[in-house]
């Protein structure tokens, strides 16, 4: 349980790390602050999905109703946030 734990605090460094710098390339190549927030966020988003469905609780298996949860849950967060 702790080591999973680890990992998934792992993982949400890396995925912020990337989210953060795909926000801020784009935003100095000019896209504008709405566009590269929902790029990020998406690429962020997709990241996390798989590495803690592989790494973090090894699953083999990813059937749809978990990928469809999982995003919409992340939708959901993100049009609470903006």
């Amino acid at each position: 349980m702790l080591r999973e734990f680890l990992k998934y605090n792992l993982v949400g460094v890396i995925n912020t790390l990337a989210g953060f710098g795909i926000i801020f390339a784009l935003m100095f190549l000019g896209f504008s602050p709405i566009v590269s927030n929902a790029v990020g966020y998406l690429i962020g988003s997709i990241l996390s999905f798989i590495l803690n469905s592989r790494y973090t609780f090894r699953e083999k298996n990813l059937n749809i109703e978990l990928t469809i949860s999982f995003f919409l849950t992340l939708l959901l967060s993100y049009f609470l946030t903006i």
